[in-house]
């Protein structure tokens, strides 16, 4: 991980979910998927 991502985490941990903490409580709860899809993030990828 380069420092840009560690940076971004951790200001996301610091930030954002510490002042979001009951929103993340409740989607932690609330999402039951089925099913996960991994695939390429790459913006060239034929979505047919």
């Amino acid at each position: 991980m380069d420092k840009l991502q560690k940076d971004g985490y951790s200001k996301f941990m610091k930030q954002y979910f510490k002042e979001n903490k009951e929103l993340f409580s409740t989607l932690s709860r609330s999402q039951k998927p089925e099913t996960m899809i991994i695939t390429c993030s790459d913006s060239r990828i034929d979505p047919a």
